[in-house]
This record gives structure tokens, sequence and C-alpha cells, in this order.
């Protein structure tokens, strides 16, 4: 089996494809490219910048990835070339593979046919059995569906208008047939203005939906209550155009899948993560641009490169400095349970002779010794060194009289810490009792250290995580707050009052909320009283 080796690799054929590699090239990058299709299809400027860069660079037509291990810096994938299997080791990765348009005739129960097309075949320049363009045909009416019955992409309304600009300049009656439009994208209120002018005619549905059948012959018959004029109207186009879905591609979710990568909701690989802008995944070292990641705009995809070739550089700088902090597994005490495994957002933790974190690949978020039941797990260097310390220093503001409630707060350093500051900054007065405890992410905070709050004098327990969605470590925020809801059941049974531990979300703006937040916190710990856990003089 033949072993190639590439610095960068480089996953697509497209114009995004083309100017990442310029962009690399030109920083004295070496590249490899693979794609599955037969031959690149690169703009020629980007050709000929690397053409002019080889043997810096490889091609890799035909080719496909079938599997990965390793982590950033020493990525080793199996690779697929005309039935041939080979090996690519590769330090990075980036992803910047095609999208799939899918035409939507299911959602209006219509069936394909020389009078209704997909939009792909308007904007791909199709034309008909005689030759003919699609646009300059002989239809003389021509009606587009476009986001009737679910939200239409604005780079499919985009297409739809220019479309519909070019059939009425070649004297069509054009018709829009629309649910909620919305040109809030750059240069749509523009061409919606242009299409206007031209004489396209919109028909906007807010409460009702148009009645669509297809007719005998295979065309269409449409009839709706027009809700302006309260009339009712019927169009028998001869031509309909059906509007599309986008959505990955197959080969994306299987890139996705081998991978190992967070997806959205719609299924590109980039989950709606604030941290993962712009061009950053779960997993360091793979990075996600343009359309991966749902990117359509070629402005916003030409940012995209630009941000590939800037965060490329940090990387390269972290690989050359090495990992200060990472988590090390102790395989005297490891049992394979393999629950870090499972639960390690950046799929750092290899499973061989056995369990391995690999240092380049661990953001060090603390998830997986919170998680592990043997305790074999710590983390080598700074990032949760003095949470112990901090927690058993508790003791030394839960003695004051009158009552004042001692609190130990458990603050995510992306977000509560930073709102915690912001608060001082403010001017807001902080209750005296406070004692903040920095954790890399709340999914850190196990319920050992939870306890052990209680037990070194506190009278309350806050857990504060960022948002639903924002938590870097993804999960981490849903995992300390499933650990607080099981250990108010315990406290509860234990004669504690449950309303002594709590866990709320932060962003790291929201300073006014953070004085908001622990001053009620404190506030019931003063009708609570003292804890009963607390230790006695």
């Amino acid at each position: 089996m033949k072993q190639l080796t590439a610095k960068t690799l480089l996953l697509g054929n497209n114009q995004i494809t083309g100017w990442i590699a310029e962009k690399l090239l030109e920083d004295g990058n070496e590249l490899m490219i693979a794609s599955p299709r037969p031959q690149f299809e690169f703009s020629p400027e980007s050709d000929a910048v690397i053409q002019s860069h080889e043997p810096a660079t490889a091609l890799l037509a035909g080719a496909t990835v079938v599997g990965c291990h390793g982590a950033f810096g020493d990525f080793t994938l199996r690779m697929v070339q005309n039935a041939e299997s080979f090996s690519c080791s590769a330090k990075l990765i980036v992803i910047c593979e095609d999208i799939h348009r899918r035409p939507e005739f299911d959602v209006y129960g219509l069936r394909p046919s020389a009078f209704i097309v997909p939009l792909s075949q308007v904007t791909n320049g199709y034309k008909d059995d005689g030759g003919t363009d699609i646009v300059a045909g002989n239809s003389r009416t021509v009606v587009f569906l476009m986001g009737l019955l679910k939200e239409s992409h604005p780079v499919i309304a985009r297409d739809i208008m220019e479309s519909a600009l070019r059939f009425q300049q070649k004297g069509k009656q054009v018709y829009i047939l629309t649910g909620n439009l919305k040109v809030a994208a750059n240069g749509l209120e523009t061409c919606y203005r242009e299409t206007r002018k031209a004489g396209v005619v919109y028909v906007k549905f807010t409460e009702t939906r148009p009645e669509i059948k297809q007719t005998a012959d295979l065309g269409v018959r449409i009839e709706f209550q027009d809700e302006i004029l309260n009339q009712r109207v019927r169009l028998s186009p001869d031509l309909t155009i059906v509007d599309e879905a986008l959505e990955p591609s197959d080969y994306l979710k299987h890139l996705i899948h081998i991978f190992e990568l967070d997806a959205d909701l719609n299924g590109f690989a980039q989950a709606d993560n604030v941290h993962r802008l712009s061009v950053l995944s779960n997993r360091r070292g793979i990075l996600v641009a343009g359309q991966s990641r749902n990117i359509f705009s070629t402005q916003d995809q030409w940012t995209d490169a630009a941000n590939t070739l800037l965060s490329s550089a940090v990387l390269k700088q972290f690989l050359a400095k090495g990992a200060l902090s990472y988590a090390e597994i102790d395989p005297g005490n490891c049992v394979r349970c393999l629950t870090c495994h499972r639960l390690c957002p950046y799929r750092a933790i290899s499973v061989n002779a056995r369990v391995h974190i690999q240092p380049e690949a661990c953001e060090s978020c603390g998830i997986c010794i919170a998680e592990c039941p043997r305790g074999a797990i710590h983390i080598k260097g700074p990032a949760l060194s003095d949470v112990q310390q901090a927690v058993d220093r508790i003791g030394e503001i839960s003695r004051q009289t009158p009552f004042t409630p001692s609190i130990a707060a458990f603050c995510c350093s992306r977000s509560a810490v930073q709102a915690g500051k912001l608060a001082a900054c403010m001017g807001y007065e902080m209750p005296k009792g406070l004692k903040t405890i920095e954790v890399p992410c709340a999914g850190s905070v196990s319920i050992h250290h939870l306890l052990a709050g209680f037990q070194n004098g506190a009278d309350g327990v806050l857990v504060l995580t960022c948002h639903k969605g924002n938590c870097h470590s993804e999960k981490g925020n849903l995992l300390a707050g499933q650990r607080v809801d099981h250990l108010k059941n315990v406290i509860e049974n234990m004669g504690m009052e449950a309303d002594r531990l709590r866990v709320k979300t932060l962003a790291s703006n929201m300073g006014a909320e953070f004085a908001q937040l622990v001053g009620a916190f404190e506030k019931g710990l003063l009708e609570l009283g003292p804890s009963k856990l607390k230790p006695q003089d």
C-alpha cells in the first residue's frame, strides 16, 4: 500500500477550494487536494497559481476518504482511488466540499415534466430537446414557486429573482408565488426591486396557500384567493419552476461521519456554536469552509478562504509550542469503561491496546475527569490545578457574625468569569460571602466538587454555565446541569433544601445579570439560614 504525506489536505473541488489553495500555497504550505470527481474544476486563476507551485501540490482526482485516525499534527487517512487503497498522513485537514440541491417537487405534490422543472435547470443553462435555452423557449407565462410551505434559502431566493429577470427580459410574463419573502441578505433588496421594475409579479401568501394541481398533460393549474384584491385567480403557466432545498451532499455527510464532526441542525459540518466561528470544528486541526458549513455567497466564501489561512497559521504556532495543558490517564486505574471516549467533545481519546488521550487534540475541558468513575484521569498543567484548593478555602469566609451566606460559585472561564469581571467593572456590589471558582468548562464540575463545596462551608453552591448551544465543549453545560439536578434530589433526601444548589446560564457580556443572579441567590440563602453541613467551631 502506497503512503502519501501532506502538511495540509484539502477536501473539495470548487471555487473556494481553489481560493484556499492559492492562499495556503502563497504562504509556503505544501498541499494535497483530493476529490471524488474525476477532474478538478478550479477557476483559471486558481489553476495558474496551483500549477506555478508544483511540486508543492499533489492533486488526487477520483479519491475518497474511507477512514481516519490520529489527531492534529498526525492525522492518518485511508483513501481509495481507482479501486486502489492507500494511506495518507496530514497535519491539517480543510473540508470545503459542495452541497446538494434537492428540488422540492414533493412539497408541492408535483412530478417533473417538460413543463415542470427544478430551478437548477434554469440556472445551469438547460436546453430543451431542440437545443434551445429554456429561457428563450416558447413559454409565454412562467411561474416560480418559492418558499410557499417551507422557508426558502437566500441563495435560492437570489437564483429565482435573477432567473425571473432573465425570463421577463425575454418578453415572458413571470409570476413569483412566495410565502414569507425575506430580502435581508446582501443585495437581495436591490434584486427584488429590479424584478418588480421589469414587470415580474409577486404574489405573497400570508394566511392561505394556493391550490397547485398537476394536469393530465403534466402541466400545472394554480388557483388562489388574491389576499389584496380579494378575488379568485387561476393560472395555467406554460412553465412552472420549482424551488430547491440546499443540503449536505452524500459525500459531505460521509466525511462528517468519518471525522466525527458535530453538525448543525441542517446537517452541515459545523455546529451552531459561536466558538466555532468562523472555520473551526469541534476537532482541532480540522477546518470547515464555504458550502460545507452552510456558507454560500461569493463574498462570504472569499472571507472563509482568508480565515482558513489565519486559522491555519494559529494552529501551526500551537503545534510548534506543543500542548501546555492536557488530560492524562493513569493506566493502572483505568478499567477501559470508555466513558471518557464516549463523552469527549473533541474526539481526543483513542482506544488501542489502552485508552490514550492525544495531547494535541485535548482542549482541557475536564469533562472526562468529572465523569471518570475510577478517578483515573487528571489534567497535566494549570487548567484544573487550583480548583480543589479554591474549594478548600471556602471555609475561610464561612464563620462570619452576623450570618453572612457563604456562596461557592463554579464559573465557566469563557462566560460567567467574564460576566463577573464585567459586573465588578460596572460597579455592582457583590455578596460578601461570594467565592468565585474558575473552571475551564462547567462540564468539569463533578459531583465531588459540588459536595465538597458544602462540606467546606458553603451555604449555597452555584454552577454558572454558558447558554445552550454556546458551550465551547458543546455539551459541558448540559452535563453540569444533569449533575446539579441529580445532586439536588440527593441533598433533599438528606434533609437539606434543594434551593441551596442551582445551575444558571450566562454569557460573557451579562455583567448586570451576574450581579442580579448572585444577589438573588444570597437573599434566598439568608431566608434559609446556615447550611446543616456547615462545619461547626
